[in-house]
C-alpha cells in the first residue's frame, strides 16, 4: 500500500475546513479514528466516486446551509451524487453510522448500504455498524 498523505488536500489539516475532520483513499485517518463525537452524534457525507467521507461541526459562518449541506460545501460536492447521514462510536468503540439526512438520505442505495461500511472498516481499521434509513 501506497504511503498516505500526513494531512488533507489543499489544507493540509485533518479536513477541508475548520472543525471538519475528513479521510480520502490517500489521507490519514488518525483524526478520524481518534473521534468520539459527543452526544447523539454528528453529521456526515460522503462521495463515494471521490471516496471522500467528511465529519463534523463546521466552523460557525463557513459554510451556508444545513450541517449537511455545510459538510458537502466544504468538499465542494455535487448534492445530487452525496450520501449523507450520523455518525457516532459504539461501546466498543465502533463506528455507527446511519442515513439519516434531510438532504442526502434519499441518495442510499443498497449497494452503498454496504460499500460505505466496508470502505470505512477498511481504511480505518474499525468496525463500521451502519442502519438503513428503512431499518429506523
Amino acid at each position: 500500500m501506497a504511503e498516505k498523505a500526513s494531512g488533507w488536500p489543499v489544507t493540509g489539516g485533518s479536513g477541508p475546513a475548520a472543525g471538519i475532520i475528513g479521510i480520502t483513499d490517500t489521507t490519514s485517518v488518525r483524526a478520524l479514528c481518534r473521534y468520539y463525537p459527543p452526544g447523539n452524534g454528528v453529521e456526515f457525507v460522503y462521495v463515494p466516486s471521490a471516496r471522500q467521507f467528511v465529519t463534523g461541526r463546521p466552523s460557525i459562518c463557513s459554510f451556508n446551509g444545513s450541517p449537511h449541506q455545510q459538510l458537502a460545501h466544504s468538499i465542494n460536492a455535487v448534492h445530487s451524487y452525496v450520501l449523507g447521514g450520523m455518525l457516532q462510536r459504539g461501546p466498543h468503540g465502533e463506528f455507527l453510522t446511519n442515513e439519516q439526512s434531510g438532504h442526502y438520505g434519499q441518495n442510499w442505495t443498497n449497494f452503498y448500504r454496504h460499500f460505505l461500511p466496508k470502505w470505512l472498516a477498511e481504511m480505518t481499521g474499525l468496525a463500521v455498524r451502519h442502519q438503513s434509513w428503512e431499518a429506523k
